[in-house]
């Protein structure tokens, strides 16, 4: 079980770290989309850019065989969680403002305070997002996926 969390915890940081990076690079507005979305994608993002060909990224799933229906739930879920993402940048998108151009003046720990909850809400939706993948998959396809881990 410890080896289980580890295993979600690891992924989720690293796939946070890439989320925030990308965005944080410019490509969100430069982009005119989504954290990634080149302007006239119409909601849809080329697979490479998804992370591959299933899984939105998670690389250990491409180790097991997923049936046609576990495909089918685990894109729903990736384009539900896209959806939710691209609602939290266009809301939060004061994040990316000028930390100095405050009324009051800057303010160190309102500032790390402001930034560790959006990122904390970052990572709750990203948990969320795997513990719903790791829900489709049957309990044969995680003892595989967990044995990535050891």
């Amino acid at each position: 079980m410890l080896r289980k969390i580890i295993l979600a915890t690891v992924i989720t940081g690293a796939l946070s770290i890439s989320a925030f990076a990308a965005c944080g690079s410019g490509m969100c507005s430069d982009k005119g989309g989504a954290c990634g979305m080149e302007k006239g994608a119409k909601g849809k993002m080329s697979k490479q850019k998804r992370g591959g060909e299933m899984g939105g990224g998670i690389m250990s799933l491409s180790t097991v065989k997923l049936s046609t229906e576990q495909k089918t739930k685990i894109e729903t879920i990736n384009e539900e969680f896209r959806s939710e993402m691209a609602k939290l940048h266009i809301k939060d998108k004061p994040m990316m403002k000028d930390p100095f151009a405050v009324a009051g003046g800057f303010d160190k720990e309102a500032f790390k305070k402001e930034r560790a909850d959006k990122m904390q809400k970052h990572l709750d939706m990203k948990a969320e997002h795997l513990a719903k993948i790791w829900a489709v998959l049957t309990p044969e396809q995680q003892k595989s996926i967990a044995a990535l881990a050891k």
